[in-house]
């Protein structure tokens, strides 16, 4: 598996960003700068799965706020072809850089909001994943990092945890 993948998805940026501030006016961003698109049945929380070391294997459920949106669609359209469980928006600060670690599992990254100063690195490999509607498959079972280095902007991404 490649660190980096730009998969074949051209999804609507215009629309699926409004989904997502849509979800942050509607839940907030909590203590994490997290949000769970994701649950596990019977647990509807947009918090539940927030933090990094957690099993997520059960959360298998879309929030039901999020039926019928744009968002959806894309849940729909990348689980036709990925296996996943918990999905998240991931918020980045300003300024801010992620400690090094690695995942149990690869993950796909839809970027929303970014800028040229915000970039991944997997395994020494350095990549800025754009805004324009596409997804990437990221290789986080190896040693990975994600920083910020824009002083005024956050970095929002969709997360994708495959099994």
């Amino acid at each position: 598996m490649n660190n980096f993948t730009e998969l074949d998805y051209k999804f609507n940026l215009d629309a699926l960003t409004k989904d997502v501030y849509t979800v942050i006016e509607t839940s907030g961003w909590g203590d994490k700068n997290q949000i769970c698109l994701t649950h596990p049945e019977n647990q509807e929380s947009w918090f539940i799965g927030s933090g990094g070391l957690i099993t997520t294997k059960n959360f298998t459920v879309m929030n039901n706020f999020l039926v019928g949106s744009y968002y959806e669609q894309v849940h729909n359209t990348i689980k036709k072809d990925f296996p996943f469980t918990r999905v998240r928006l991931m918020n980045l600060v300003a300024g801010q850089c992620m400690s090094l670690h690695t995942d149990t599992q690869p993950r796909i990254h839809i970027p929303i909001v970014t800028n040229e100063q915000c970039l991944m690195i997997i395994d020494n490999e350095v990549k800025h994943m754009p805004a324009k509607g596409s997804a990437w498959l990221t290789n986080t079972l190896k040693t990975h990092t994600a920083l910020n280095a824009n002083l005024t902007m956050n970095r929002i991404h969709i997360l994708f945890d495959l099994l």
